[in-house]
């Protein structure tokens, strides 16, 4: 039982820091978007 709960907490942990880490990443991806955006209208 000790190496189930073992397993579960490592699989917290990774799955907190991957949401960290997308949480990080979406002001990027945003920025990009509006990037893009602004690309497009200067080209119309």
């Amino acid at each position: 039982m000790a190496n189930i709960a073992i397993i579960a907490t490592r699989l917290n942990i990774r799955i907190h820091s991957l949401d960290r880490q997308l949480i990080n990443d979406l002001p990027l991806r945003q920025r990009g978007v509006e990037e893009v955006g602004s690309d497009l209208v200067a080209n119309l």
